[in-house]
Formats: C-alpha cells, structure tokens, sequence
C-alpha cells in the first residue's frame, strides 16, 4: 500500500493574493455588467430624466430688457504682478459694437490660383499683408472698444488736449505703459457673448 504524499498549505500570503485576485475579478465584472446595462438602456431609447430648469423671467419693457442686458457692470478681476487687481467697464451698445465687429471683420485675404485645372480659387491666410492688416484691425477694434467701455481710458484721454477721433485713441491705448495681456484681458471680456440660447423642449 502506497502512501499518500503531504501536499504543503500555501503559503499565507499566496492565499492573500489570491484572495485579492478574485475580488478584483468580481469587481470587474460587475463593472462590465453594469456599463453592458447602460448600452442595452441606451438603445433601447431610454431617456434620461430632463433637468429641472428654472422658470424664464417674463419680459414685459424695454428697459427691463436694457437693464438684464447691459444694466450690469463688467468686472474683472486679474492678478497682475503679484497683486489682484479689479477693472469696472460697462458692455457695448448695439451701434458701438457694430463698429467693432466691422473692423474685425473687414480684412479679406488674398485669393491663389487653384491647385489643379478645374478646382476652386483659394485664399490665401497666410499672406503677411492679410496678417498684417488682421492684426492693425483687431488692434484698433481693441482701442475702441477699451476707449468706450472703460472709464480709465477714457478719463486719462479727456485730461490732454488734442481731438478724440479713432487715430488718436488707438494711438492713446496702444501708446500707454501697459502690457499687451492686459489690454487683452479687458477687450475679450467686453466682446464675450452674454446670451445662452436654451434648448426647450415641448411635449405634446
């Protein structure tokens, strides 16, 4: 009669990452359960619940319309140097907008030949003159819209003598000891759009 041969425990810490091993398991599989759950909900056309949004607010005057507009000030807060720092401007009325957006959009690039017989006319962006002229644009835009919006510019402007017209106030704020990010900062929040077009949904 043969003997029977000792089969040795493993070792503890064997049996620990075995344990470990199959719970990990477990826990991926559960996972691939549930987002195999979400793809079978998904198309089957579940919906998600909609949001609650909040009521509209009826607008009854014009200058109801006026203040929820541009009844607010713009603030901006900046960090400059180390220290934070607050601007107070207002937003842009229609008829000074325009004017603004004309220049950014008033430069047109130069058309190039197409690339091969029988295909479109291309434009050109990369031509220094269009890039050149792009950026005289913004440049000026930018003056204009700071001029407007900002108080201290236009304070410090009325203190010289010399007429405001467009040339001198672009020369005035692009003339001034004042870094090009700050300028930038305070343009971008004046033009920012302030409208969110919400999506509504009527049920029948």
């Amino acid at each position: 009669m043969k003997s029977k041969v000792p089969v040795p425990a493993p070792a503890p810490g064997v049996t620990a990452q075995h344990k470990a091993r199959s719970a990990e398991e477990k826990l991926l599989a559960q996972e691939l359960e549930a987002d195999l759950a979400g793809k079978k909900s998904r198309a089957r056309g579940d919906a998600r619940p909609p949001r609650a949004m909040p009521e509209p607010v009826a607008i009854t005057s014009l200058s109801q319309l006026e203040t929820l507009s541009n009844g607010a000030p713009v603030i901006v807060d900046v960090k400059l140097a180390g220290q934070f720092v607050r601007f107070t401007g207002r937003r842009l009325k229609p008829v000074e907008a325009k004017e603004i957006k004309l220049l950014l959009d008033a430069s047109m690039p130069p058309m190039l030949p197409p690339e091969k017989e029988g295909m479109p006319m291309r434009y050109d962006y990369r031509d220094p003159g269009y890039l050149r002229k792009v950026e005289e644009n913004r440049r000026k835009a930018r003056a204009l819209a700071l001029h407007t919006a900002y108080p201290i510019f236009r304070e410090a402007m009325a203190s010289e003598d010399g007429p405001v017209d467009e040339n001198r106030i672009v020369q005035f704020v692009e003339g001034r000891n004042v870094d090009d990010d700050v300028l930038e900062v305070l343009f971008k929040k004046v033009i920012e759009p302030v409208v969110e077009v919400q999506a509504l949904a009527s049920f029948i």
